[in-house]
């Protein structure tokens, strides 16, 4: 993917929020051979309890389907 991908988190299957790749990762730089920004934080609220937390990216080049980057299950007191 380019530098500046979009990336989603979902909570429970819903989408919660969206940025963009745009921390240096050079641990990611080296172990792909590749450079630019593709770190990224993201938070948002969600109620307590047991959750299932994803992260997805769009396909590259076409952008017509995504990519799960990968699941937790997360637990909020």
């Amino acid at each position: 993917n380019p530098t500046n991908s979009a990336v989603t988190l979902t909570i429970d299957g819903t989408p919660v929020t969206t940025t963009t790749t745009n921390q240096l990762r050079t641990d990611i730089n080296t172990k792909y051979t590749t450079t630019g920004t593709r770190g990224f934080t993201l938070t948002a609220p969600t109620t307590p309890g047991t959750h299932t937390a994803c992260i997805t990216t769009p396909d590259y080049p076409q952008l017509t389907s995504k990519t799960t980057l990968g699941c937790r299950t997360i637990r909020i007191p």
